[in-house]
C-alpha cells in the first residue's frame, strides 16, 4: 500500500515539473530572452512647476508697453530739517500720473505732514525708472516744500519760525508683490524711501538762517502703475 503512495506521488511531482518547465519557456520565447523591461511611472506636473513655467504672451509684453495710469496713495513720515526750523510728523503722500511704458513714468506728487503745531508739505514732479523689470524704482523730481512750527522759544517777541524751500528729491522704491504672467499692471502694496537736498528761497527765524537744509521721507502704501 505504502509502495503504491509513493509511485502516485512521484507521478504528480513529475506532472507538475513538466508543466513548470513548459511555462518557463513560453515566456522566455516571448521576450526573445530579454528581461521584462517595467514601464516607466508617469507623475502628472504639479500646479505649480506649470505656473512657473508659464510666460507672458506676446499680446501681454506689448500691452505692457502702453501707457497707463500711474497712481499712489500711501501713509507716510516727513522730517525737514534746516536753521530756520527743525519738524516732522505723520502724514499722507499720494502720486498721480502716466506710466508711459514698463520701464519709465512720469507723476506728479503731493505730501502733507502736519501734528499739533509742526509740519511740511511739498509738492513735485518726478521721473521713475523700474530696473530691469525688478521690484526696485528709482525715482528723481523737484519741487517745492513749506515747512512751520505754530510755536517758537518761550520768550517775548519771538517769531513763529516757517521756511519756503526748493528741493530736488530721490526716491528708492519696492514693489514686493509681483504680477502674474497675464497681468499688465502691477498693483499692490509699496514701500518708499524719499530724500531731498532743500533750498531755501524765502523765511523767517530766531536763528541766523542757512540756505541749505534737507528732507527725508519714509512712505507704505499701494500703488498702480
Amino acid at each position: 500500500m505504502l509502495r503504491i503512495i509513493l509511485m502516485g506521488n512521484r507521478r504528480f511531482a513529475s506532472i507538475l515539473a513538466a508543466v513548470v518547465l513548459v511555462a518557463a519557456a513560453d515566456v522566455f520565447a516571448q521576450t526573445d530572452g530579454a528581461p521584462l523591461e517595467l514601464a516607466a511611472m508617469r507623475v502628472p506636473p504639479s500646479e505649480s512647476a506649470s505656473t512657473a513655467l508659464a510666460a507672458p504672451t506676446t499680446a501681454t509684453l506689448t500691452a505692457r508697453e502702453r501707457p497707463r495710469v500711474h497712481f499712489e496713495i500711501a501713509g507716510s513720515i516727513g522730517v525737514a530739517l534746516s536753521s530756520y526750523l527743525g519738524s516732522g510728523s505723520i502724514g499722507i503722500t499720494s502720486s498721480l500720473g502716466v506710466q508711459v511704458n514698463d520701464r519709465w513714468a512720469l507723476y506728479a506728487r503731493g505730501a502733507l505732514h502736519s501734528v499739533f503745531f509742526m509740519g511740511n508739505f511739498h509738492g513735485a514732479v518726478f521721473a521713475e525708472h523700474n530696473i530691469a523689470g525688478s521690484i526696485l524704482s528709482l525715482g528723481f523730481g523737484a519741487g517745492a516744500q513749506h515747512s512751520y512750527l505754530l510755536a517758537g522759544p518761550p520768550c517775548a517777541g519771538c517769531v513763529l519760525p516757517w521756511e519756503l524751500s526748493v528741493i530736488v528729491p530721490m526716491e528708492l522704491s519696492l514693489d514686493p508683490i509681483e504680477r502674474s504672467p497675464t497681468q499688465i499692471e502691477r498693483r499692490g502694496i509699496r514701500i518708499s524711501f524719499e530724500g531731498a537736498p532743500t533750498f531755501s528761497i524765502r523765511g523767517q527765524t530766531n536763528n541766523s538762517p542757512s540756505l541749505l537744509g534737507g528732507y527725508l521721507c519714509f512712505r507704505v502704501g499701494w500703488a498702480l502703475r
